[in-house]
């Protein structure tokens, strides 16, 4: 093997192994995302449930006033 095969084989290598982990990397991204989106949810969801809670105390307050 001459010295430019033996490169050019190191260098497909690299090639190789970049391309992997870029496709690991892409993976990881894409489930932080899927999981921050998942987080936003629910957050949101105890949001809304939270402010239709304050709702009902608002509203048993007026009728128990009212009463």
């Amino acid at each position: 093997m001459t010295n430019e095969s033996v490169f050019d084989l190191k260098l497909q290598t690299l090639q190789q192994k970049l391309a992997e982990l870029e496709t690991v990397m892409r993976a990881r991204i894409e489930q932080e995302q899927a999981l921050r989106f998942e987080q936003s949810i629910s957050h949101d969801k105890v949001t809304e449930a939270n402010r239709r809670v304050d709702q009902i105390i608002e509203q048993l307050e007026e009728l128990r006033r009212a009463g």
